[in-house]
């Protein structure tokens, strides 16, 4: 229902019977055509491909340009990030961590492709997914259910997954969290990011401190 929310060129492009096919197709119904049916063509379909094409040169995602246009933003939370810090920003690339907040990420999958070149950067990656691998699974589960059903669903993370992310330990836990849902710990700010096009909201996310995170959790 929404076409920039759901890439369809990039599924077109993806298939490549389909990509190959409907030009072909194209191209031997324009040859067999009559003059009035090309004009027609030109018209009712050529046309108005150029016209979608133009409107949707950028095929980033939303969120991806609603990144991008707050590059350098350390304070995007409203609150003061350490510089030394660590953050874990849920099921976001590093342009989040990196390009926005200029802070350091705990951990990406893009990270991953250091695993060829250092056996250090192995271990750590591993202990670093074990300790996550909770907190991301219950995430990965909401995120499904809220598209399942269409409509925003509470969720709300369990102690245990929350502990494992953040208790002390080898190796360190992050020192701050992103997530999309908001828990019921003290929170350091949040955002909204929004449509450039539309203006409409992507979702919200909450920053945590890890610190203040195991406090609540171990608290009768």
């Amino acid at each position: 229902s929404q076409l920039d929310l759901y890439a369809l060129d990039k599924r077109l492009f993806a298939y490549p019977l389909v990509a190959l096919g409907l030009p072909l197709a194209g191209l031997w119904l324009w040859n067999r055509a009559s003059r009035p049916l090309r004009a027609l063509l030109l018209v009712g379909l050529l046309l108005p491909a150029c016209v979608l094409a133009g409107l949707r040169w950028d095929i980033r995602a939303p969120t991806r340009r609603a990144l991008d246009a707050h590059a350098n933003s350390p304070d995007l939370f409203d609150v003061d990030i350490p510089e030394d810090a660590t953050v874990y920003w849920d099921n976001m690339s590093l342009l989040g961590t990196w390009s926005v907040l200029r802070r350091s990420d705990y951990y990406d999958p893009q990270q991953l492709s250091g695993l060829a070149f250092n056996r250090g950067t192995v271990t750590e990656a591993v202990a670093r997914i074990i300790r996550m691998t909770p907190l991301m699974n219950e995430t990965y589960a909401c995120q499904q259910r809220i598209q399942g059903q269409g409509v925003p669903v509470a969720c709300t993370l369990s102690p245990a997954s929350l502990e494992a992310a953040c208790a002390p330990g080898s190796p360190a836990p992050p020192d701050f969290l992103i997530l999309p849902f908001r828990e019921p710990i003290r929170t350091f700010g949040s955002w909204i990011p929004r449509d450039i096009a539309t203006a409409a909201p992507l979702g919200q996310y909450w920053l945590y401190r890890c610190k203040d995170v195991i406090t609540s959790l171990r608290q009768p």
